[in-house]
């Protein structure tokens, strides 16, 4: 699925009170939908550059009920 990368401010809206570092992004659709659930945490997010893919990030966590906003992803380029 093709998830949208949303703003630290669009983020904090959704996370309010909940740790949200330089190191980490949040990704998903504000309606929800396409989203990791309980049991995705160290999941890749992976982009696809013309045929090359590459993991950008590994869910950390999201909203109590699956598919219904956007999950917080910690940056994999944050540690090399």
């Amino acid at each position: 699925a093709k998830l949208p990368v949303l703003s630290r401010e669009e983020c904090l809206s959704y996370f309010r009170g909940l740790e949200l570092t330089s190191r980490m992004f949040c990704a998903g659709y504000k309606t929800g939908g396409q989203d990791s659930c309980q049991g995705d945490s160290g999941g890749p997010l992976i982009l696809k550059r013309s045929s090359n893919y590459e993991v950008v990030g590994l869910v950390s966590y999201g909203l109590k009920d699956c598919g219904a906003g956007p999950a917080v992803y910690t940056k994999v380029t944050g540690y090399y």
